[in-house]
């Protein structure tokens, strides 16, 4: 595990707790990104999902998370085929975990939380994912700028 110091107690469960919990019931060896997403949502059985600044901008956005959930395991049912070589997950904890310390950078943001991690998600080249996510009006630059927005005025 690489230098985390600066990531949200919850941000380092979802990424090494939940996420590789949720690659273990598909029988995946590491957690790819959906785990990490699915991680995220489904953490502590939906409870603290209002708390995190994700649950906040996907309320905001009219998402509902089980219903998200339910698109994600739906297409990692439909999408059975094993990855290309070379494709494989090992790597997407250290990537996503650069990745969303590079987002809070760039928001000027001390700390890197969930929403650093669906950012670095949403900005990576998760294809399928990102279509699902799409599907519910969840994309990089719409996530990002309701994150900018909740910091300027908080979201409703």
């Amino acid at each position: 595990m690489e230098h985390t110091e600066d990531f949200t107690r919850r941000a380092l469960k979802i990424l090494y707790e939940y996420a590789p919990q949720e690659a273990k019931q598909t029988g995946a060896p590491y957690p790819c990104a959906e785990h990490i997403l699915l991680g995220m949502l489904r953490a502590e059985n939906f409870q603290f999902i209002r708390e995190l600044v994700v649950g906040s901008i996907l309320h905001h956005l009219g998402v509902n998370a089980r219903d998200l959930v339910v698109r994600i395991v739906e297409l990692r049912r439909t999408n059975r085929a094993p990855r290309p070589l070379g494709q494989d997950c090992s790597g997407v904890v250290e990537g996503v975990v650069r990745q969303s310390r590079e987002e809070a950078r760039e928001l000027g943001h001390a700390c890197v939380g969930s929403e650093h991690i669906l950012l670095a998600i949403l900005r990576g080249e998760y294809s399928d994912l990102s279509k699902a996510l799409s599907g519910f009006g969840i994309t990089y630059p719409q996530m990002r700028a309701a994150l900018m927005d909740m910091h300027a005025k908080p979201l409703q």
